[in-house]
């Protein structure tokens, strides 16, 4: 779980206790729905002209969720990481990577946190998140 994940360079295990819940990497590399190309139709002619620009389809912004779940060794760790991700997710854009698509960088722009529960695991405390976001551009996923 190290480097599984990382938020804006650095490993959300390591920092948050952060990891991504089972199907979250899928939700991630989702492609992004298309935006509509330019359409004609006329009278005249059969069917409908379409133009796309520079001869390729352009993607249009997309929003996910990110499951993801959180653990601490105690209270006061949860809640010190707790606060940490909070200011990460509050500061701007995020760029989130992992370990399984190198040079793949998604800059994304955090929107809500639609589910938070909280657990006790074998002495630790835990939490899943589902972490909404909008990537405003998914054609921009090169790395930084």
């Amino acid at each position: 779980m190290t480097d599984e994940l990382k938020i804006n360079g650095e490993s959300a295990w390591g920092k948050y206790g952060l990891f991504l819940a089972d199907g979250a990497l899928a939700t991630l590399m989702a492609p992004p729905a298309t935006k509509d190309p330019i359409q004609s139709e006329c009278r005249t002619e059969n069917g409908t002209r379409t133009a796309y620009a520079d001869g390729v389809t352009e993607v249009a912004s997309r929003e996910f969720s990110l499951e993801t779940c959180m653990l601490a060794k105690n209270m006061a760790t949860f809640a010190a990481n707790m606060a940490a991700l909070t200011t990460t997710l509050l500061s701007g854009e995020v760029t989130i990577t992992t370990k399984w698509q190198e040079g793949m960088a998604y800059r994304c722009r955090y929107v809500s946190s639609t589910t938070f529960n909280m657990y006790g695991l074998n002495g630790r405390i835990g939490a899943k998140l589902i972490i909404k976001f909008e990537e405003p551009n998914p054609a921009n996923r090169g790395t930084d």
